[in-house]
């Protein structure tokens, strides 16, 4: 199987320069899926390059999604993982319910990767759906917060931290046959 080809795109105005905050996800996320990870940022519906996923970070998923022309908008929507602050659940939640987003990451979760998360099998932080949890050999986390129909909170005691979860869930997603429609 070929390397999924994933691009993280940026919307969000850049705050600090030097190393992105995401850098060490990003890494790790190319090293599992075995190639790298670019960030790029742009605007969404500037994003021309072909991949098979976009991680995005945006204040507003439909807003991003809104700027792009009809075909553009329909193809980048059934790619997108959005990033999130799952404790700032309401407007995200009824998003991902109405588009066929891939998944979701919380944010909080991507930003704090750890060392200890290479040394302790452990992921948690990944909103995806609920058909692929066991195909990839994770639970489906019971949280007060309820995620959009067909997803869930994805928990993981043989991954070692949120890239290698997410890279695990993206070659399922992959194979599965709602992608192959997309």
């Amino acid at each position: 199987m070929t390397p999924l080809r994933v691009l993280f795109v940026s919307e969000l105005p850049d705050s600090e320069s030097g190393t992105h905050q995401y850098a060490r996800f990003l890494d790790d996320l190319g090293r599992y899926l075995g190639e790298a990870v670019p960030l790029a940022r742009v605007p969404l519906c500037e994003v021309k390059q072909s991949v098979d996923f976009v991680i995005l970070e945006t204040l507003d998923v439909e807003q991003s999604l809104a700027r792009c022309d009809d075909n553009h908008r329909s193809q980048l929507a059934k790619r997108l993982i959005p990033l999130y602050p799952r404790r700032g659940r309401g407007l995200f939640h009824s998003q991902m319910e109405r588009l066929p987003l891939v998944g979701a990451l919380e944010a909080l979760r991507v930003g704090s990767q750890d060392l200890a998360d290479a040394v302790s099998p452990k992921a948690h932080g990944l909103t995806g759906r609920r058909d692929l949890a066991s195909l990839i050999g994770i639970t489906c986390a019971d949280d007060l917060m309820m995620p959009p129909s067909g997803y869930c909170f994805m928990e993981s005691t043989k991954h070692n931290g949120i890239a290698h979860l997410l890279a695990d869930y993206l070659r399922c997603f992959a194979l599965s046959s709602c992608f192959q429609d997309a």
